[in-house]
């Protein structure tokens, strides 16, 4: 595994030894492959996310078939957030030829009140289990040949994950095609779970309940407690690839909220800087009406309108196509706000709904605004029009926005 992670993330010889290079690419690789946490939890509405631990009788006994166990485990395994990371990095970076990406977590923790619901009695996903949603070039896929391909080159080929049941301490998926009548399967989705990992895998300190538990201390920090020399040896090289980070949106039932906004723009805060963050808070305050709009919580961005066919809708895809996690996952329509059309930028159009681009995450909206302020020098009032008189009206009224986000990242610096 560490010479696969040598080879595949840091794009270094492989060694197969563990240094002070490899920690901290664990570490890198722990930050840059997020996991929107809230879709892993229980939508019962009777329990707070994980179960109420029912059945504790049944925990750790060896006498019960795991596949019937009905002991609600107190959280998520971690590792199953571990491997979907994996996947992130697989569909993303070293089999971004075939253009799939992770969509969304459409199905994590289920409650035995859950599966009273939902007239089901299956345990795999009480905290075993998850159910992931793919893209096809920034659309979601639900074509099981595509799926099927996504099982083998990405889950089984990558993560070392077996199709069924058959041997223990491995992720185990399941089919796309029935081998027996009535055989479970999962032809438009993957759904991976540990319920082959054996008792001593499976005790409750596996299982967790966000994403600080998950990633626990830095890997680093941890070693330097060991042995204080363990980060100095620099063996094995430093990673010559900077990999592309990815993030999996959230399911959007309820829309995009200002916290997703305050999340995406701490992430473009810590990667280009203050300056960059001020301007794009500003913009998508002004465009959003501080991130409250039903274009923002349908889209996740600043208004970015459809004059193009798909798959890119008219915007840059040579941004999309470097950053397909970011690709466009469909479009949105409703009537337009007047805004500044009065003031230099695309007139208001009253007499029909308009289309709006629907990006995977506020992130994604973000980072094309970054892309597209570098693209022209800095010039970010440039996004507004393309007339120099028009854009000096915009960058004043801009300008007047405080960026409250921005403060309070330095704030706490």
């Amino acid at each position: 595994m560490i010479k696969q992670f040598q080879r595949d993330y840091m794009k270094v010889t492989e060694t197969g030894k563990v240094c002070g290079n490899v920690l901290r690419a664990i570490d890198d690789f722990q930050n840059k492959y997020i996991i929107n946490f809230d879709d892993v939890k229980c939508p019962c509405g009777k329990c707070k996310g994980f179960g109420n631990g029912k059945f504790p009788e049944q925990k750790q006994n060896s006498k019960i078939d795991e596949k019937i166990r009905k002991y609600e485990y107190p959280g998520i395994h971690r590792s199953l957030i571990w491997a979907l990371r994996a996947a992130m990095f697989y569909t993303t970076v070293i089999e971004k030829g075939i253009k799939y990406s992770v969509k969304c977590i459409f199905s994590g923790y289920r409650c035995h009140e859950n599966n009273r619901q939902h007239k089901r009695t299956s345990t795999n996903h009480m905290g075993k289990a998850l159910d992931i949603h793919f893209n096809k070039s920034g659309k979601r896929t639900q074509v099981p040949k595509e799926v099927e391909e996504i099982r083998q080159k990405i889950f089984v080929k990558h993560l070392g994950n077996q199709v069924r049941w058959d041997d223990d301490d491995k992720f185990s998926l399941e089919p796309g095609v029935p081998k027996y009548k009535g055989e479970f399967i999962a032809s438009t989705w993957i759904h991976y779970d540990v319920r082959q990992f054996e008792l001593k895998y499976l005790k409750d300190e596996f299982f967790v309940k966000n994403i600080n538990d998950v990633n626990g201390e830095s890997i680093v920090a941890l070693a330097t407690k060991t042995n204080n020399e363990t980060c100095k040896c620099m063996g094995g090289g430093t990673a010559k690839q900077i990999n592309t980070p990815a993030i999996v949106p959230k399911v959007q039932s309820s829309g995009f909220t200002e916290n997703d906004g305050k999340e995406a723009l701490e992430i473009i805060y810590n990667k280009y800087g203050k300056d960059m963050a001020i301007i794009i808070e500003r913009m998508y305050r002004d465009e959003t009406r501080h991130f409250q709009s039903g274009q923002y919580k349908a889209c996740g961005t600043g208004g970015m309108e459809v004059f193009g066919s798909a798959p890119y809708y008219g915007w840059d895809k040579n941004f999309f196509e470097a950053n397909p996690e970011f690709q466009p996952i469909g479009v949105w329509s409703a009537y337009e706000n007047k805004g500044m059309s009065g003031q230099g930028g695309n007139k208001q159009v009253t007499d029909r709904k308009k289309e709006f681009v629907v990006l995977p995450s506020v992130l994604a909206g973000m980072e094309y605004k970054a892309f597209y302020i570098k693209k022209h020098n800095g010039n970010w009032a440039r996004w507004h029009s393309t007339k120099e008189s028009n854009q000096k009206t915009y960058k004043t009224h801009i300008e007047s926005i405080k960026p409250r986000f921005v403060n309070e990242f330095e704030k706490n610096k």
